[in-house]
C-alpha cells in the first residue's frame, strides 16, 4: 500500500554557489521533508560555477545509496540567479516543479503549498514575512515598472516579486514553448492566464540575508527593462514626444523671427542650433529604441499558443486496437 500523500512526481530545484560547508545539510533537509510525502520526487541542484569544493562534494554524496533522487548540473559559467533557475526547469521531469532558495525559504513548507494548489490553481507563492523588506530603490523602481506596464496593459495589480514558488504542468509547458524561457519566467508572476495564490509564513532560521544595496539595484533594473516591453515602449513614447516638442520649438523661433523685430542678436540662431541638435539625439534614440523593441520581440516572441484549461471526460474508453504481431 502506497502511504504517501500526494500521488505526483515532484521536482525541486536549488541554485547553489560555494556551499560546500552545508551543501550535505541542504540535501538532507530537503530529502527529509520529501520523503513519504510525494509519490516520487527529484532534487536539481544547479551549481552556479562554484569555485570552492562545492562540485566535488556533490560527486562523492551521489555515490551514496541515501542520497538517491539526486541530478546535479554544473554550469560552465556564473550566470544570474534567473537563469540557474530556468536551466533547472528545462531539464526537471515532475508534474510540479517547487523552486526553492535554500537561503531563505522553508523546506517544510512544501507540504503547506501542496496543500493549497489544486486543480484551479497554477502558481503556488509562499513569502517569508521574516525577510528584510525591499530597500526604498528597489520599492521606486518596482513602481516606475508597474506605472509603465499598466500604460500598455490591462492588467493592473501588483504582484510581489517572489523567489518561492510551485508551479503545476501547465505553466511548466507554457514555459518551454518559448524559445529562450528566461523571459517567461521573469514575467510569470505578472503574466495573465494563470491563477496564483499567495501564502504568507514565517521562518527565522535564514542563512544569508540580501542587505546589499547593488543587488537591490540590480534587481529593480531587471525587473524594469526584463519583465516586459512595456519600459521600451514608454521610452519609445518619451523620445517621439521630445523629438515633437523640438519641430514645435523651431517652428515657435520661426515664427518669432518672421514677426517681431525687437529680437536679440544670435538668439534665432542659437535657438534653432540647440533645437536642432536636441531634436537629432531624440530621433536617434527614438529609431535605436524602435530597433531594441524589435529585437526584443524576435527574441523573447511568445509561443503561438499555450492551453489554458484542458477537460476531458470523466471516462474514458480507449478506440484503439492493438494487434498482436507474430514476428515468427
Amino acid at each position: 500500500m502506497n502511504n504517501n500523500k500526494y500521488q505526483i512526481f515532484l521536482s525541486i530545484i536549488t541554485v547553489v554557489r560555494n556551499n560546500a560547508k552545508d551543501i550535505e545539510n541542504i540535501i538532507g533537509e530537503l530529502k527529509n521533508n520529501l520523503n513519504g510525502l510525494v509519490n516520487d520526487y527529484e532534487i536539481i541542484i544547479i551549481d552556479n560555477n562554484s569555485t570552492d569544493d562545492t562540485l566535488s562534494i556533490l560527486e562523492n554524496l551521489l555515490q551514496k545509496d541515501n542520497f538517491s533522487n539526486i541530478q546535479v548540473f554544473s554550469l560552465g559559467k556564473e550566470v544570474d540567479i534567473d537563469t540557474a533557475k530556468v536551466a533547472g526547469i528545462e531539464n526537471s521531469l515532475g508534474d510540479y516543479i517547487a523552486i526553492y532558495d535554500h537561503n531563505f525559504d522553508d523546506p517544510g513548507y512544501i507540504k503547506t503549498m501542496l496543500e493549497n494548489m489544486d486543480v484551479k490553481i497554477d502558481i503556488i507563492l509562499a513569502k517569508n514575512l521574516e525577510l528584510k523588506n525591499e530597500s526604498l530603490v528597489y520599492k521606486i523602481l518596482s513602481n516606475i515598472y508597474f506605472f509603465t506596464k499598466g500604460l500598455f496593459s490591462s492588467e493592473k495589480n501588483k504582484y510581489e516579486i517572489i523567489n518561492f514558488i510551485l508551479i503545476n504542468r501547465k505553466t511548466i509547458n507554457y514555459l518551454l514553448q518559448y524559445q529562450s524561457p528566461l523571459f517567461a519566467f521573469r514575467n510569470l508572476i505578472i503574466r495573465g492566464g494563470f491563477s496564483r495564490k499567495i501564502l504568507k509564513y514565517k521562518y527565522k532560521n535564514i542563512k544569508k540575508r540580501n542587505n546589499n544595496i547593488t543587488e537591490s539595484i540590480n534587481k529593480g533594473i531587471k525587473l524594469i527593462l526584463f519583465n516586459t516591453n512595456s519600459s521600451v515602449k514608454f521610452i519609445t513614447i518619451l523620445c517621439f514626444f521630445g523629438l515633437l516638442c523640438n519641430i514645435f520649438y523651431s517652428f515657435y523661433v520661426f515664427f518669432i523671427f518672421l514677426f517681431k523685430e525687437d529680437i536679440e542678436k544670435g538668439w534665432v540662431s542659437a535657438s534653432l542650433q540647440q533645437s536642432g541638435m536636441f531634436g537629432l539625439i531624440s530621433l536617434v534614440l527614438l529609431i535605436m529604441n524602435e530597433y531594441l523593441s524589435q529585437i526584443l520581440k524576435i527574441i523573447n516572441k511568445e509561443p503561438n499558443y499555450f492551453i489554458n484549461k484542458e477537460i476531458i471526460s470523466k471516462n474514458i474508453e480507449s478506440k484503439i486496437n492493438i494487434e498482436e504481431v507474430d514476428s515468427s
